[in-house]
Order: structure tokens, then C-alpha cells, then sequence
């Protein structure tokens, strides 16, 4: 107790001298005299105009930069911190709710997601955006009446630096830019329930990692020339036939190997109504040097009331099994990885009206629309074999936004798949369907 009081009586002499030097107490101490003529750069929206700093490492000394110093002090709670904040942070989401009923299957209803979103802006230049995804109600989670592990995770949460319009800075959990629909999947935002098969099994939609990258754009008139381009974790060993890479997604916190995966995206668009993406990726998914290698194209186009969406990819893979794991997990099958997988997809969207049904609406609500989708998919997730996980899939759906951010969606869903070794696609004509409905509800607030 002695011990303590002797360390706090110079501390406490001490702490006026350093208040007094502190910048944040008195900022006009340290403030540099500038002629009123002199250059300054000012940032939109950074309150005072930055003063020139005399020599490096000086801080610019205006209200933004004593309100940081205020809110990382180590003399201030967290609950200051926080009240400091709450003004810069946005929070908003996304929610979807499904009913689907299939043959061979009992009917269900089914909370799939419920999505929160956080953004804040600390400075013009610096930003933080994450997203937080609870799906099938959380944890625990009953399936076949065992309760287990729900999901309740961070798809996205990254940090921001621009530097200019076609430089930004970005690290953390990351949206892997392979392909248009994976940066595009929010439920609000798609017309179908489900998404792309092959989106989900050849790539792991939604596929996030941890990693480090930039992205940026240039724009030309009305042409906009976009990029992303990252460094991250990658893929593991855990690559099957019918699971395709979903299996393979990494654990946000480690790596199998001391290769790092690079993923890119590069987007083109000469006006609104048109955007073109070729995306690629390439790293090892074991500690034996073998690689994964995947090359995609995307298209979205708008024609009027008509939209065309549709993507491509494929998946070039050495030779290797499963395996790499800790002794004595179960993920160690040494099944043999596929090397070969492609699949596909196109869509097409047709937003229209109806007028003696509208007049009958409330006057707030004359901007529904309705939405009339089709869609035709493939996927092969082992091009050496011929089986059940060769998949074709018709989906035929429509769908009632009363405004933008609400949609209630129903969708019959025509699968037909090569068990047997029977290629059973419409191009063979022995195709052989199983029905699915699927009704959903999804909103963004």
C-alpha cells in the first residue's frame, strides 16, 4: 500500500505538466503561424481546414484531430470513448425469411438470416464497415431433432484508406471479389430466393476471408474501369465432388500453408446498362505446394424493363487428397480431389406493372413493382465423373416489391440431376425433374 502511494505522489505532480502539454488541452499552443495567402489543404467534410504542419510527424492541429486524441486517451473509459462516436456510426441490415416445400421432404418455415450492418466514418479518408450474420436463428440450432452449433459470424468487417478515387486501402474480413454475384448477394437486392448452384459449391458463395488488398476505379466520360485485387488466407484441402470448395473456406484466423492466395476482379462498364467482370484465383490449398486455380465472367446487362445477369466459372486443381489436418481429424478422408470443375448460369429479369391493379392500391404504394425472373444453371463439380452431382436446374419465379427494400419472392425450382451415370440435362431429353417451391420474404433496413 506504501508501495503505491509513493508511485502515485509523483504521478500526480506530474499529470498538470503533461496536461499542459497535451495538444488536445491547448491546441493553439502548437498551431503554426501561416500566411493567410499560403496553400492548405482542406478535405469535405473534416470541419476546420487542416493547417500545414511545420516539419514531419507534427500533427495537423484542428477540432477532428483533438476529437481522436479525446477518444483514444488512456485517462477515458470505454462508455467516453463510445459517446465520443455514436454520431459517426451508421447501423442498418438485411432480413429474409423462407417457406419451402420440396418432394420427398417434409415442408418448412426457415429464419434464414438476419444480417446487421455497422459503418462509420472516422475521418474523410479513413472508414470501417462490417457485417455481422446471424443464420437459422443462431445457436443452438435443431436439426433432426439434435441440437447443434448455429452460425452467428462476421462476414465482412474491414478498414478503409483512401487515398484516392482509384486507391483504397483495405484489410480485414473481406468479400472475395471473385465474381459479380458474390459482392452482390444480399438477399433485398436479388429476385430469386436461392442462389447460383454453382456459386455455392465450385465457389463458396457467400466466400469471405481475412487478407489485405486494394480496390479502386477510374472513370473515362461515362466509362468506369474497376478493380479489386487482395492477398489472403485461401482455400484448404477440404475440395470434394457435389461439396466443391464450400468445404475449403478458411477459418478467418489461420492458414494450412505459408502460400498466400491472390483473388482478384477486374469490372468494365461503358454506360449504366452494361458491366463485364473477369475475376481469378490462384493458391495452394496444402502444405505439399499443390494449387487451385479459378478463372470466372460475369455479365449484367439492362435493357429498359429487361435485365440479363449471368456468370461462369471454372476450377483447375493438382492432383492431391484430403488431408493436412491435425492428427487425428476427421477431416483427414485422403479422398482424392476433383481436378476439373465448371459450372454456369444465366438470368434473365422482366420488371413491369400492372395499371387496373395498381389504381386499386394506396396512393403510397404506386411505385410496386413486379418482377418476372427465369433462370437455367449447371454445375459440375468432378468432370471426370458422371453422377448425382451433375446438376441442371430451371427456376422460374415472380416476385412483388411494394417498394425497394422489401420484396416477397416465390420461385418453382425444376432439378435434374446424373445419378446412374445418366446425363439427364433438357439438351439430352431424358430429363428428369424433382419439383421445388420455395416463398420468401426479404427486407433491408
Amino acid at each position: 500500500m506504501l508501495r503505491l502511494l509513493f508511485l502515485a505522489i509523483p504521478l500526480a505532480w506530474l499529470l498538470p505538466t503533461v496536461a499542459a502539454a497535451d495538444p488536445v488541452a491547448s491546441p493553439a499552443a502548437v498551431t503554426p503561424t501561416v500566411e493567410s495567402s499560403g496553400p492548405k489543404l482542406e478535405l469535405d467534410d473534416d470541419g476546420a481546414a487542416m493547417a500545414p504542419t511545420v516539419g514531419h510527424g507534427q500533427p495537423n492541429d484542428n477540432d477532428a484531430r483533438a476529437e481522436m486524441y479525446r477518444r483514444t486517451s488512456l485517462l477515458d473509459n470505454i462508455s467516453d470513448k463510445l459517446l465520443s462516436v455514436h454520431n459517426k456510426t451508421t447501423i442498418g441490415g438485411y432480413g429474409e425469411i423462407e417457406y419451402t416445400n420440396e418432394q420427398g421432404r417434409d415442408s418448412f418455415f426457415n429464419a434464414h438470416r438476419y444480417v446487421l450492418f455497422f459503418y462509420s466514418q472516422m475521418h474523410p479518408r479513413i472508414s470501417t464497415s462490417t457485417e455481422f450474420e446471424i443464420e437459422f436463428g443462431g445457436s443452438p440450432s435443431k436439426r433432426d431433432g439434435q441440437l447443434q452449433a448455429g452460425e452467428a459470424i462476421l462476414e465482412f468487417s474491414v478498414v478503409d484508406f483512401k487515398a484516392t478515387e482509384w486507391l483504397t486501402l483495405r484489410a480485414g474480413i473481406i468479400l472475395v471479389p471473385f465474381g459479380a454475384y458474390n459482392l452482390r448477394h444480399d438477399a433485398p437486392t436479388q429476385d430469386l430466393s436461392e442462389r447460383p448452384l454453382p456459386l455455392t459449391t465450385i465457389t463458396p458463395s457467400t466466400w469471405f476471408e481475412t487478407g489485405v488488398g486494394a480496390l479502386g476505379k477510374f472513370e473515362f466520360g461515362d466509362q468506369t474501369l474497376a478493380y479489386e485485387v487482395y492477398a489472403i488466407n485461401g482455400l484448404d484441402a477440404k475440395i470434394a465432388d457435389g461439396m466443391g470448395t464450400k468445404g475449403a473456406v478458411g477459418s478467418k484466423g489461420e492458414d494450412n500453408n505459408d502460400d498466400k492466395a491472390l483473388v482478384g476482379r477486374l469490372s468494365w462498364a461503358p454506360n449504366l446498362k452494361l458491366e463485364l467482370g473477369l475475376s481469378g484465383y490462384r493458391g495452394e490449398y496444402d502444405d505439399q505446394q499443390r494449387r487451385i486455380q479459378m478463372v470466372s465472367a460475369d455479365l449484367t446487362a439492362r435493357l429498359g424493363r429487361l435485365e440479363f445477369q449471368g456468370e461462369y466459372v471454372r476450377a483447375f486443381i493438382d492432383p492431391g487428397y484430403v488431408q493436412g489436418f491435425s492428427a487425428g481429424s476427421p477431416a483427414n478422408s485422403r479422398a482424392p480431389i476433383p481436378t476439373d470443375m465448371q459450372g454456369w448460369y444465366l438470368q434473365s429479369n422482366l420488371h413491369f406493372t400492372i395499371p387496373w391493379l395498381w389504381q386499386l392500391l394506396p396512393a403510397d404504394l404506386t411505385d410496386s413493382v413486379m418482377t418476372a425472373v427465369l433462370r437455367y444453371e449447371q454445375t459440375d463439380t468432378n468432370q471426370a465423373a458422371l453422377n448425382q452431382f451433375d446438376v441442371d436446374k430451371l427456376t422460374a419465379g415472380l416476385n412483388y416489391r411494394p417498394i425497394e427494400g422489401y420484396v416477397w419472392k416465390n420461385e418453382v425450382q425444376l432439378v435434374s440431376n446424373a445419378a446412374g451415370g445418366v446425363r439427364r440435362d433438357v439438351a439430352s431429353g431424358a430429363w428428369d425433374f424433382a419439383p421445388k417451391f420455395v416463398s420468401s420474404v426479404a427486407f433491408l433496413f
